[in-house]
């Protein structure tokens, strides 16, 4: 007989698979690479879905590459910091992040339909202007977190695990998050 105050033990984090990861990066030439190849360990060990993982690395180097060649400054404590969770309870996530101190340019990611659009349009050999795009295009969903106690902001993009639908973006959609939340100890 079970008491009714009773409760099933609660699964550990790992055997729900769950893919936590959070590391800091130099901003130097090697990083890229570095996040590469731990995201795709962790993806692996988490035994993510290929496409996912595919999509997610393909933002997460553009994000990388992004912050190593346009936001950090190498006077300033030159290093950014990567985070990946799988999230939520009821419906699951990949969320990814890349955040970097660089408080000056908050960029606004287009929708989805407007990012392919633009895509298509550019000069095949233009080698800029499109790490954004990629993301926005690649990500169901995709914002960028930043506010006045912030540090800098976190552009992140996550994917349904569990095959819910993402409701669609406003276009120019970003979002401030409150200071309470964004604590960051490693700046």
């Amino acid at each position: 007989m079970h008491s009714p105050h009773h409760q099933a033990p609660r699964p550990s984090l790992g055997s729900l698979r769950n893919l936590i990861y959070r590391r800091v990066y130099a901003t130097d030439g090697h990083s890229i690479a570095a996040v590469r190849d731990d995201f795709s360990r962790q993806a692996k060990r988490s035994s993510l879905d290929q496409d996912i993982a595919d999509a997610a690395l393909l933002c997460l180097s553009e994000l990388s590459t992004n912050v190593v060649r346009h936001a950090c400054d190498v006077r300033d404590r030159p290093r950014f910091l990567v985070t990946s969770a799988i999230v939520g309870a009821r419906h699951r996530w990949l969320r990814i992040g890349v955040h970097d101190r660089d408080r000056d340019h908050i960029p606004r990611l287009p929708d989805r339909d407007k990012a392919l659009s633009l895509l298509m349009d550019l000069d095949e050999d233009r080698e800029d202007g499109r790490g954004l795009l990629m993301v926005a295009a690649w990500a169901p969903d995709a914002g960028v977190d930043y506010g006045p106690f912030f540090n800098g902001k976190v552009i992140w993009c996550r994917w349904p695990l569990d095959g819910q639908e993402v409701a669609p973006r406003p276009p120019h959609w970003s979002r401030a998050t409150s200071w309470a939340s964004s604590a960051t100890p490693w700046l």
